[in-house]
């Protein structure tokens, strides 16, 4: 006898990038966070219930990365970090192609576009380093 779970199934909610995992000390758990097209997602790791949809972007997320502070998020040639899934803290701009690839490293935040470029801000700061 199969019984309702209350846990939804990560494909349903999301699109093709992978889900970013955040633990937050003062909670004492994770965070799920999920993109779907052009917003993210936030969920609690304990029960996968819904915190924080973010507003809506100008285009759709290629890629996404997280560290303890924030998401970051790039779409056509920005990068946006997000704070609490709904503030926007920081756009970095200076690509001169689409991303493709976000790592957080540190105090800095790693970033390749469709161009072979390859930039380091950092994250403090919001600038190139």
């Amino acid at each position: 006898m199969s019984t309702f779970v209350g846990y939804k199934s990560v494909g349903f909610v999301s699109n093709h990038l992978p889900l970013q995992l955040r633990y937050i000390r003062p909670r004492g758990g994770y965070l799920v966070v999920t993109c779907v097209g052009n917003t993210i997602h936030t969920y609690t790791g304990e029960n996968f219930r819904l915190l924080t949809v973010g507003r809506p972007l100008d285009d759709e997320i290629l890629c996404m990365a997280a560290d303890a502070y924030h998401v970051y998020t790039g779409v056509g040639k920005k990068i946006y970090a997000w704070r609490r899934g709904t503030e926007i803290e920081a756009v970095y701009e200076g690509h001169v192609a689409n991303l493709i690839g976000l790592m957080p490293f540190g105090p800095h935040l790693i970033a390749a576009d469709e161009s072979g470029a390859v930039k380091v801000w950092d994250i403090k700061a919001k600038s190139e380093y």
